[in-house]
């Protein structure tokens, strides 16, 4: 009896404690003031090519600065692209091996 009224004390502490770090992590949070100062501004993110040569990678950084929607479709367009590269490559590998990774027969 008294190990089960110690255990439950102990648990409303430990909840007590939990719900007291959660509040104190957002007070801290919502006060931090990282920069010092006036309030912070519109951070704009833009990448530099100026200096560099044409090509694919002065392409990429140009469609970065101008249209963000667009840069994030290529790369998912690209992702999956080397996703797909790299699965028929490393399947046509294991094949090259002898291990077949195809269906298995379940013999029940």
């Amino acid at each position: 009896m008294v190990i089960r009224w110690w255990w439950r004390q102990a648990r409303i502490r430990l909840r007590a404690g939990y719900a007291a770090a959660g509040a104190a992590t957002l007070l801290f949070a919502s006060t931090a003031l990282a920069g010092g100062g006036k309030p912070a501004t519109k951070l704009i993110n833009v990448a530099d090519t100026r200096e560099l040569a044409g090509g694919f990678t002065k392409w990429v950084g140009d469609v970065y600065n101008t249209n963000l929607w667009l840069f994030g479709l290529i790369v998912v367009v690209m992702m999956a692209g080397l996703g797909l590269v790299l699965g028929l490559t490393f399947d046509r590998l294991i094949g090259l091996l002898g291990i077949d990774l195809g269906k298995l027969d379940h013999h029940e």
